[in-house]
């Protein structure tokens, strides 16, 4: 379920700039395993502009 998710994610242009700043800041290595738990943080994050 979460590679699904992750994927369905990494195909929706409207979050590929988030896409790009995970992988600058973690590398291509944990997206499939971390970005989804990483974005879903970013946002609730009340110190990030989104």
């Amino acid at each position: 379920m979460q590679s699904a998710v992750t994927h369905v994610l990494l195909n929706c242009p409207e979050i590929q700039s988030y896409v790009n700043l995970f992988v600058n800041t973690w590398g291509n290595e944990a997206i499939y395993t971390e970005f989804s738990k990483w974005l879903r943080n970013y946002v609730y994050d009340e110190y990030s502009s989104v």
